[in-house]
């Protein structure tokens, strides 16, 4: 399988910055809202992957009794 590379590009305060990874970014404070971010759009879609496969396999009415989230919890 061919290696796929990413860049991503962000307009702000500061100009327009580009990177391929988080860490590419210099501003910490920048980093860190992105990565938080990221993090809640992942939860996000897993939450909506998981209602939708629960739809598929008992149905809408049986899955809507149930309530869906993930917790992130920081290491320890």
């Amino acid at each position: 399988m061919n290696n796929i590379k990413v860049t991503f590009s962000m307009v702000g305060e500061e100009g327009k910055i580009s990177f391929e990874k988080l860490e590419g970014i210099s501003n910490e404070k920048l980093r860190n809202k992105l990565n938080d971010q990221l993090t809640s759009w992942e939860y996000s879609l897993r939450e909506a992957a998981l209602i939708h496969y629960l739809t598929q396999e008992i149905g809408k009415e049986e899955a809507q009794k149930f309530k869906v989230a993930f917790v992130h919890k920081p290491p320890k």
